[in-house]
């Protein structure tokens, strides 16, 4: 073999090599995409959207204690957190879904 043909050779078997790997890698894509979600991730409710927060500070109801009201108006949520003085941190205090207790019948 001269070396015009030996070279001929040689990018003919690369070129069957790189399209081996390219065709390995399109099944193994295509498996991947086709695979089942994982149990975590089936029945579950669609995403959350992304929220759009407003922050106010006052107090509780309930006594002296310091708190911040936080309303997330994209998911329609209500959190309130309480401020912990001795453990210097805020803690979950309340949480009240806007939709619910808008669709609720009025009452006394």
């Amino acid at each position: 073999m001269s070396g015009p043909e030996q070279a001929a050779q040689r990018s003919h078997r690369a070129a069957l090599v790189l399209n081996a790997v390219l065709g390995c890698v399109l099944a193994v894509l295509v498996v991947w995409s086709w695979s089942p979600m994982p149990a975590s991730a089936q029945g579950q409710a669609p995403a959350r959207a992304r929220g759009e927060y407003t922050m106010v500070s006052g107090k509780t109801g309930s006594g002296s204690a310091h708190a911040l009201y936080v309303v997330d108006g994209a998911n329609s949520e209500l959190v309130v957190f309480r401020w912990d003085q001795t453990r210097k941190e805020f803690l979950g205090f309340a949480y009240r879904s806007l939709d619910a207790d808008t669709k609720a019948p009025m009452g006394r």
